[in-house]
């Protein structure tokens, strides 16, 4: 499914946190933050910064934490994985939301 490149929502109370972040996101992931939003799904967190130790190693523009999931860019991708994330490219999002989308469908246990 194509995701528009920039489409803001109105803020709202129900949408205030959402709102928030599409400051903060890349330009071309926040249709993806939209379509999201509207589905229901988690907040992400914004530059999340992978660390070892007290150093990061790497970036995500978009992660969930306690799923382990993170949509980052390719030059990221190794470290991540080599961390037992589940990844995505930003590309692929972009491309294809549904991709996403079908990880918060999964049971948990089965990403």
């Amino acid at each position: 499914m194509p995701i528009p490149k920039k489409v803001v929502p109105e803020a709202s109370p129900e949408t205030d946190d959402w709102q928030e972040l599409y400051g903060l996101v890349d330009d071309n992931l926040v249709g993806a933050l939209s379509a999201m939003r509207d589905a229901g799904y988690p907040l992400p967190e914004i530059g999340y910064e992978l660390m070892e130790g007290n150093r990061v190693v790497a970036e995500a523009e978009l992660a969930w934490e306690e799923m382990k999931l993170a949509v980052t860019y390719p030059e990221h991708l190794e470290t991540f994985q080599r961390n037992d994330w589940n990844i995505l490219e930003c590309q692929t999002v972009q491309d294809d939301l549904s991709v996403l989308l079908k990880i918060f469908e999964e049971p948990a246990g089965e990403q």
